[in-house]
């Protein structure tokens, strides 16, 4: 078996194992509000393009804090709360989605408490991150409904 064959299947084994991990996690970021009511499609978008366009995780994030940082100092300087400027929820003091957002990237929350994560590209890791949380963002502006979030029993 050749090389490049065992370490995809040794990813796919290990994305197999932390896919729930990435799930709840991705379901902190929807109750944090990264949803429609507070977010639009381009700007959850920009996110996705970022890591889509990365050839290195270290590159991704680098980009997205860029990005972050320069929506937030706009904001700032229009005196406006809205979209990445808005508080996290529920209102935890002071920090917004995008204060939020950055300090998950730079500290890789997604993968605290989850062991397989080394077995796998961290670039890869994130954007499966992000593809949870884009979901249940698209999830609810296509239904309008909130996503209802069922605690599943592991065997």
């Amino acid at each position: 078996m050749s090389g490049r064959l065992k370490i995809s299947q040794r990813q796919d084994a290990a994305f197999m194992r932390i896919n729930e991990h990435l799930i709840r996690k991705a379901q902190t970021l929807y109750q944090a509000g990264f949803s429609p009511s507070n977010l639009s499609a381009s700007q959850m978008m920009a996110i996705t393009e970022y890591l889509r366009n990365a050839s290195t995780v270290n590159a991704a994030k680098g980009q997205i804090i860029n990005f972050l940082d320069k929506q937030l100092e706009r904001l700032r300087n229009r005196a406006r709360v809205a979209s990445w400027l808005r508080p996290v929820l529920p209102a935890a003091g002071t920090v917004s989605l995008g204060e939020f957002l950055m300090e998950w990237i730079a500290a890789d929350k997604h993968l605290e408490g989850c062991e397989s994560a080394n077995d796998i590209d961290k670039l890869n890791v994130l954007n499966r991150f992000w593809d949870y949380v884009y979901g249940q963002y698209c999830y609810q502006k296509s239904t309008k409904e909130e996503m209802k979030f069922k605690e599943v029993q592991s065997s």
